[in-house]
């Protein structure tokens, strides 16, 4: 065996950039040259919702209790909005700046370095700072002498605050390279975050297609779905920057100047649910939106899907089910941001709108209408999005990758 490979991740919630990490240590290319051990900051969520997505990694994967507040914020953040909540985050932010977090994880992070004694570390981060944990393994591990540091950042960073002023140099003299998977973020996680250009590379990402066990007649059947039904779906955390209102007034616009029948299928969660619950029934909808939650087997709706809906307003990177919709081969209504703008070409292999628009569910509606009301442009779409789709190869990403470690 090669040389080991320790992939760490950290995120309050197991989305699309942690999936993209499962991807990462299963990849053939990469696991004919490393021993690669796959860590994360174990929390509940994280640790239930990674088992179909790492069940068959044959490597070690450790579970590392870490202090950090992501989790607490986003748990508080969901249920309420009370001075109590406020207080709360003031009190557990006073003990991150109190040095005490970084202290208690740097031993956890040395045992680890110690068990694993990696060559190579790759860092995934959901965005930038986002996750704490991560910069703080960046640091301890150039100073434990791990030989090669690779930091993926999943979305646009931020600019610094506080103590991010001294902490960002720190972090880009201990990184030898950066990850972005589209432009966008590469541009704002140098302008930002003040890492070097030239030690950011470019890699798109890729997705491990799943095997469909059923089919659009039996999943209509289960609903008690016409077969004439057309459908709309959105994968996404249930949150403002995903747009899912602009899905659902999209959806009321259908309803209201269309004889066909649509529904919407929402699948994630997050702190938005409630609020989408309430517009949903405000709207009269609560007949033709199914909120399903968070899903393992969510590509089995993506197969059935005649419209994939990303609207998203703002931090986006490059969403892993607009790849896996183009292997699909599926027609998606996007927002023009970030990646998704890098890999799909507007009026071609999917339509692209302004996530800026004050009008975006009124452009998502007729979008929608235009093509069902011209099926020769809806084919070629589906033609052309099928051909875009043989760029995202497991065997393009694994090179890429291999050519950043060595």
């Amino acid at each position: 065996m090669g040389k080991r490979l320790l992939v760490y991740s950290d995120c309050y919630i197991y989305g699309g950039s942690e999936r993209l990490m499962s991807f990462l240590v299963k990849n053939s290319v990469l696991s004919k040259n490393y021993e690669i051990t796959f860590a994360y900051r174990a929390h509940k969520q994280y640790s239930s919702a990674m088992e179909s997505d790492f069940g068959s990694f044959k490597g070690k994967i450790i579970p590392l209790k870490l202090v950090s507040n992501d989790t607490i914020n986003h748990n508080i953040t969901r249920k309420t909005y009370t001075f109590l909540a406020i207080l709360t985050k003031i009190v557990f932010t006073s003990f991150y700046y109190s040095g005490f977090y970084f202290l208690f994880n740097s031993i956890k992070f040395i045992q680890m370095l110690r068990d694993v004694k990696p060559d190579i570390l790759h860092i995934n981060n959901g965005g930038y700072p986002a996750a704490r944990t991560c910069s703080q393994l960046a640091i301890v591990a150039k100073l434990f002498g791990v030989e090669k540091i690779v930091y993926q950042v999943n979305n646009q960073a931020r600019k610094p605050k506080f103590f991010g002023y001294l902490i960002n140099p720190i972090v880009n003299l201990c990184v030898g390279n950066f990850v972005t998977a589209s432009n966008l973020a590469k541009f704002n996680l140098s302008v930002n975050a003040g890492f070097k250009p030239e030690k950011i590379t470019l890699v798109k990402n890729v997705v491990m297609a799943k095997p469909l066990t059923s089919n659009r007649e039996s999943l209509l059947q289960f609903y008690s779905l016409q077969k004439d039904v057309l459908i709309l779906v959105q994968v996404a955390f249930l949150t403002k920057r995903k747009g899912q209102i602009n899905a659902i007034k999209a959806l009321h616009r259908l309803k209201m100047n269309n004889n066909r029948r649509f529904v919407l299928f929402l699948i994630g969660d997050g702190e938005d649910r409630s609020d989408l619950e309430k517009a949903t029934v405000d709207m009269g909808l609560q007949d033709d939106v199914f909120m399903l939650g968070n899903r393992n087997d969510y590509h089995e709706f993506l197969a059935i899907a005649d419209f994939v809906l990303m609207p998203s307003i703002q931090d986006e990177d490059m969403p892993l089910v607009v790849i896996e919709s183009m292997l699909l081969h599926k027609v998606i209504i996007a927002t023009d941001f970030a990646g998704i703008g890098e890999v799909i070409e507007n009026q071609h292999s999917g339509i692209l709108l302004n996530p800026s628009s004050s009008n975006l569910a009124e452009e998502i509606a007729g979008s929608i209408i235009a093509l069902v009301s011209d099926n020769i442009k809806r084919e070629g779409i589906i033609q052309n999005v099928a051909f875009a789709a043989s760029q995202f190869s497991e065997e393009n990403y694994g090179k890429q990758l291999l050519a950043i470690y060595r």
